[in-house]
């Protein structure tokens, strides 16, 4: 069960992603809810900055929402260091652990990360498929077509699935992940880990969507990906080492 303690949410301005102010009298949109097992709610609002939980609320939640078109991320240390928890629009179980800082934004709002959850949520249209999942040719196929990937209407020529828990993905941009030096993009990152990987081509046969048909070629690599504020938003390649 995670246990918040809320008295009034406070950005520090103590290093360079915490400014120094206080809550005005104008709320906030709410950007996620927290619900506790006593019929109790806290609301968190969405601000630009990472932001600490104070010590008014003191409740067990059994669950928690976040609000459509909205991003939450929990940290345990209170000045957001170490490595966060990400939870994209929907309702979740209770999480170990307690947490003393948040960001929390959404879609369209001056948070610094406009378009930022609809682009996470393409590249895991796009790429991101179940860890024990056979990536054959009836999976590209299939996958391919009921995801309802194109080139602008026309048969994918050719589209990567990665296999594996969505977190350990989300991890290259950050602790499971070194910066990869390009000459065009300074946001790449290049796994720790290898990962298994299926990459579908098109069979150019004269078909149109959703009838393309695709053949598989199952492989093991490091991947690469573009990475905007710790979300992977584009897989870029796959190397060998």
């Amino acid at each position: 069960m995670v246990k918040f303690l809320f008295l009034m949410f406070l950005v520090e301005s103590s290093n360079q992603f915490m400014r120094s102010q206080t809550l005005s009298s104008r709320t906030p949109k709410t950007c996620a809810v927290l619900h506790s097992e006593n019929e109790k709610q806290l609301e968190l609002p969405s601000f630009r900055d990472k932001t600490q939980v104070g010590s008014r609320w003191n409740g067990t939640f059994g669950f928690f929402t976040v609000m459509e078109g909205c991003l939450l991320t929990l940290w345990q240390d209170h000045r957001g260091q170490g490595d966060p928890q990400s939870f994209m629009s929907g309702a979740y179980p209770s999480v170990t652990g307690s947490f003393s800082a948040f960001l929390c934004s959404c879609v369209g709002e001056e948070s610094g990360i406009e378009g930022l959850t609809s682009t996470f949520a393409d590249f895991r249209k796009r790429h991101l498929a179940p860890k024990n999942a056979k990536g054959d040719n009836n999976f590209c196929t299939a996958q391919i077509r009921n995801r309802n990937l194109t080139d602008h209407g026309s048969c994918k020529q050719r589209n990567t699935f990665v296999f594996s828990d969505e977190d350990v993905v989300i991890n290259v941009c950050r602790t499971g992940g070194s910066h990869y030096p390009d000459k065009r993009h300074n946001n790449l990152y290049k796994s720790n880990d290898l990962f298994n990987l299926t990459e579908c081509s098109w069979t150019n046969e004269p078909e149109e969507p959703p009838n393309c048909s695709y053949t598989a070629d199952m492989k093991t690599r490091f991947i690469i990906l573009a990475c905007r504020k710790k979300l992977p938003v584009h897989f870029q390649k796959s190397v060998p080492n």
